[in-house]
């Protein structure tokens, strides 16, 4: 599923995401920064494409509207079941999001 998420990052088709806001303290990790530059990696680490984030935004799960779901292009349950699996978590419909659009900014085309 992750190699397909990428390829759809890669081609354009996917322009957001979300994580739920309580994995990144659970990780230790920082939220991205509006104007953020991050590398797509394939499974084997090796660099696909080059994304810049365009927004970053707070929201809960059941305030998603449609074109955020067109734009992430996965099934909201399903992602949050297994993002949230590891952790002992649930999904919740107010359970609080990183929404995030992005643009791919280069890629690496003999990756692709």
């Amino acid at each position: 599923m992750r190699d397909e998420l990428r390829s759809l990052v890669v081609k354009g088709t996917q322009t957001g995401t979300y994580v739920a806001y309580c994995v990144y303290g659970l990780e230790g990790e920082e939220i991205q920064k509006f104007g953020q530059y991050d590398i797509v990696l394939a499974g084997d680490n090796t660099r696909l494409a080059i994304i810049k984030y365009t927004e970053i935004d707070f929201l809960k799960m059941n305030e998603v509207t449609s074109d955020f779901s067109r734009s992430e292009y996965s099934e909201r349950f399903e992602f949050s079941t297994w993002e949230l699996s590891p952790y002992g978590l649930t999904f919740a419909p107010d359970l609080l999001l990183i929404y995030q659009t992005f643009r791919v900014m280069d890629v690496y085309r003999d990756r692709v």
